[in-house]
């Protein structure tokens, strides 16, 4: 299916391999302010804020194995091309081994509005054992991966980005009931700006990420 058409908005997808074989992957959707096209070097900078994001939330807390070597910037205007950036972090964690590739805590992206459609779930990089305290994430896991995601937030704020949540469809037309792209208003692909972010202790299972 053809990504949408979402004024001012990118869609940025981060991707690596996970420590045992298998890859791993985040999308996240961001936002000019102002909804103007966005430019390279905008885009530019934006790469190099969620860098920082992931340097902070990943690199400590995964061994050297699971890695993070691509980023891809695609706008959502359907003609302008994309910006990919080959990266090479690696993580950082050398006194614990790491969980199974599926096992992942979840950050929340929460907008104001409510539904599914504007709610974004990401599943981190595979952390390590040394994450966890009686099968769940440690406290202090959880809160180092919103902490780095609200400054990541507030960073592309004071570049005139917005962090938010973008939903592609179909969806169920308000009339007929019937799924499809053809809905109103919010039925159609949208962006929803993000008010906050959230992470539980829970692990969660990614299945694509098996072996």
């Amino acid at each position: 299916m053809p990504l949408p058409t979402i004024a001012g908005a990118v869609r940025c997808t981060f991707s690596g391999l996970c420590a045992g074989g298998g890859a791993w992957s985040n999308t996240f959707h961001i936002r000019r302010i102002d909804l103007g096209a966005p430019t390279d070097a905008e885009i530019t900078t934006a790469a190099s804020l969620f860098s920082d994001f992931y340097t902070a939330a990943y690199v400590p807390y995964s061994v050297a194995a699971t890695t993070l070597t691509k980023a891809d910037f695609v706008r959502l205007d359907g003609t302008s091309g994309g910006l990919a950036f080959s990266w090479g972090h690696v993580g950082g964690d050398t006194a614990n081994p790491t969980l199974p590739p599926e096992c992942a805590g979840v950050l929340t992206i929460r907008t104001a509005i409510r539904g599914r459609q504007n709610r974004g779930r990401v599943f981190m990089p595979p952390a390590t054992q040394g994450s966890l305290t009686v099968g769940k994430f440690t406290a202090g896991y959880a809160s180092a991966v919103v902490s780095a995601a609200a400054t990541l937030r507030s960073a592309l704020l004071g570049a005139d980005w917005e962090l938010g949540v973008g939903s592609y469809g179909p969806y169920k037309n308000p009339t007929t009931g019937i799924t499809d792209s053809t809905g109103g208003g919010t039925t159609s692909p949208h962006f929803t700006a993000c008010t906050t972010v959230t992470m539980d202790v829970l692990v969660d299972v990614i299945r694509s990420r098996k072996n």
